[in-house]
This record gives structure tokens, C-alpha cells and sequence, in this order.
């Protein structure tokens, strides 16, 4: 929380020129949130190319942006003054000449990429923190367009406003009321992270843009108060019950192992046993796989149940 008040008081305190009212930085800004949003962006390299382009002129056509020209260069090069944004230099790169000449053709030649502070593209990882802060960004500078123009759907505006009230009077997760709308994002992105199927199973619930898969805690959320994906694992919901009443536990190497207590009809399609040291399917980017201090957690358990 302490990062992202600090990187939204950054984003409030844009330095905009001399009339303090220059329209660019935020709009540059926008621009490279909905990048990042929509997957164009995946690492921390912002390239001055055409998809760039044609996203802040988009905003500066939708703001009716008046004053100035809708130029992109002047704000992908200034933007570098704020303490959250750096300039990735070609090689043998005549900064001074970029000083003066910030036509896009120019910083081509001499700049390879921005990016951002690490921790705030980290935190923009997660689109409820890409969101409330987009928000607050065209609260801060276009609030007469803020509502035409950021319409997230009503779990994300739920979200947005319970985030805000966080940062503005230290509500913290222990509040009952936020535990819902928290669970509600942390099973979004699960699902997400195992591709809306069973890691286990193999398994895929959907109608539409309804899925039946369940986000499952590995550690209780309860006693570990970590709603994190590192946290969670998307299962079948009979396989979720399984998990938690630890019928089922998952291994250091990710292998699922089965009570050898437990008494089911083996000739059911549905029986536990046949998962017995299957090797679960893993999110594609390590960084999200299930941390073994959660695992571990929950195999003492299973061990002290089942022998």
C-alpha cells in the first residue's frame, strides 16, 4: 500500500510546464497504462512506436486538447524528469542533441526505450492497481472526462472504490466488508493465471463468461490473510474440497498427493486416486507458481492428518 500512495502522489505532482497545465505527461501516461493493459506491453520497455503513437493521440483527440499540438515526442523525453520514468540511451547517443530536437524520428536514433521504476511496473501488474491509479490519473487532470471515458466493469469499480478508501483512511483487509470484494479479485486473476482449466484435472467449466473452476487458497486464507496468486491454485470444485478438507496435497515438485486413506469408488471417473503423483500444469511465468512456504503449509497439515 505504502507504494502505491507513494507512485499516485508522483503521478499528482507531474511537472507540466510553465502554466502548470500542459496536457502531455498525464495523456503519455494514459497512454502507456492501456499498453500495458491490453498486453502490447508485457516487460518493462516502452518503445516510442506506432502503437504508442496512435494511443496518445487517441487521447488527445478525446480530450479535445485545444492548446498545443499533439505531439508525442516532447513528453516521451520530458516525462524522464519525474522520478518514475527513465530513458533507455542508445549506445554513443547524443543527448544534447535529443534536447533540442524531440521529433520522433530523433529519439529514435538515440534512445532505444523508456520504462519505469520497477516496483511501479510491478505494481501495474495487477489491474486493480492499473486501474485505481488510471483512475486517479484522470481524476487528477481530466475530471470533467473521467467518468465519459473510464467505464471498468462494476467488480472493478467496487474495487477501485474500496482501494481509494484504503488509501485515503488506512482501511486494512481485516475489515469483513473488504474480504468479498478481495476474494472476488483473487479468483479473477487465478483463473486467469491457470487458463480458466484445472491444473489438476485438466478440467474446463465454462459457459460463456461464466467458469465454474474455483480459486482455492493453498493456505488458508483465514489464518495466512495472503489473497496473492502466488497464494492460490484454480481447481475443479470437487477437487477444491478435496484440497481443503486435505483428502489431496500438492508437493515441492508440484506433484499432487492423495490420502491413502480415503474410500471412494475406484471405478468412478471421478476418484481422487487416479491423480496420484500427477504433476500439476503451472502457470506459464514462474513468478506466479504456488510458493512452497504455502505449499508446505498446507502438506504439515495433510501429514498430521493422514499419517
Amino acid at each position: 500500500m505504502d507504494d502505491l500512495i507513494k507512485f499516485e502522489t508522483e503521478l499528482f505532482n507531474l511537472q507540466r510546464g510553465d502554466s502548470h497545465m500542459a496536457p502531455h505527461k498525464p495523456i503519455l501516461v494514459l497512454a502507456i497504462f492501456d499498453l500495458i493493459y491490453d498486453g502490447s506491453i508485457t516487460e518493462n520497455k516502452i518503445p516510442l512506436n506506432e502503437a504508442l503513437i496512435q494511443k496518445f493521440k487517441e487521447y488527445y483527440k478525446r480530450f479535445r486538447v485545444r492548446s498545443n499540438q499533439g505531439d508525442i515526442g516532447k513528453p516521451f523525453y520530458h516525462l524522464s524528469n519525474e522520478p518514475f520514468y527513465y530513458l533507455k540511451w542508445i549506445k554513443n547517443a547524443d543527448a544534447e542533441n535529443v534536447k533540442r530536437n524531440t521529433s520522433i524520428k530523433n529519439l529514435n536514433q538515440h534512445i532505444e526505450y523508456a520504462y519505469l521504476n520497477d516496483e511501479l511496473f510491478d505494481l501495474l501488474k495487477s489491474e486493480i492497481n492499473l486501474l485505481y491509479l488510471k483512475h486517479r490519473i484522470l481524476q487528477c487532470y481530466f475530471e470533467a472526462e473521467s467518468a465519459q471515458y473510464f467505464t471498468p466493469d462494476d467488480m472493478s469499480k467496487q474495487l477501485i472504490i474500496d482501494l481509494e478508501r484504503e488509501v485515503k483512511y488506512g482501511v486494512v483487509n481485516k475489515n469483513p466488508r473488504l474480504v468479498p470484494i478481495r476474494n472476488s479479485m483473487f479468483r479473477k486473476e487465478v483463473l486467469k493465471l491457470y487458463n480458466y482449466a484445472c491444473p489438476v484435472s485438466g478440467m474446463a467449466l465454462s459457459i460463456g463468461n461464466i467458469c465454474l473452476l474455483e480459486a482455492c487458497h493453498i493456505f488458508q486464507f483465514s489464518k495466512s490473510e495472503k489473497d496473492i496468486v502466488t497464494n492460490g491454485i484454480a481447481l475443479a470444485p470437487n477437487l477444491h474440497r478435496a484440497y481443503d478438507n486435505h483428502f489431496i496435497t500438492i508437493e515441492n515438485d508440484y506433484r499432487v498427493k492423495v490420502s491413502p486413506h480415503i474410500r471412494e469408488n475406484s471405478s468412478s471417473v471421478f476418484n481422487l486416486q487416479q491423480f496420484h503423483n500427477i504433476k500439476i500444469k503451472l502457470p506459464a511465468a514462474k513468478e506466479f507458481w504456488p510458493e512452497k512456504q504455502y505449499l508446505e503449509m498446507h502438506q504439515e497439515k495433510f501429514h498430521k492428518i493422514n499419517g
